[in-house]
């Protein structure tokens, strides 16, 4: 598993996206959609690939903002690289999430 917090420094200023600043500066801090891509890399062995974000135990897969105009596919490939370094392939769609609420969680039931 990568480390995050030991593969670069954290810093607390995420970068923000050209187009999501131009945005910001018309709407200020109302809510905003943005869609995003993620990747969950797994490797030969069936280990996923997660990054340690600051925070008690907070992992997470590799993912972020779609560029306008890019495939979501190749933004989680983007994504996945800047966060980890790993250049992932992408094989199937497997979710898609729209909504207000948590993304469904199995309850064991």
């Amino acid at each position: 598993m990568l480390d995050r917090t030991s593969a670069q420094p954290y810093s607390p200023e995420m970068p923000v996206p050209p187009h999501v600043a131009a945005l910001r500066a018309h709407i200020g801090h109302a809510l905003l959609w943005l869609a995003t891509a993620r990747t969950v890399t797994v490797d030969d062995d069936g280990h996923v690939l997660l990054g340690r974000y600051p925070g008690p135990d907070t992992w997470t897969v590799p993912g972020g903002v779609i560029d306008p105009g890019e495939q979501p596919a190749d933004a989680a490939v983007r994504e996945c690289y800047e966060e980890t370094g790993i250049i992932a392939v992408p094989e199937a769609l497997t979710y898609t999430f729209s909504g207000t609420s948590q993304a469904p969680t199995n309850t064991g039931q």
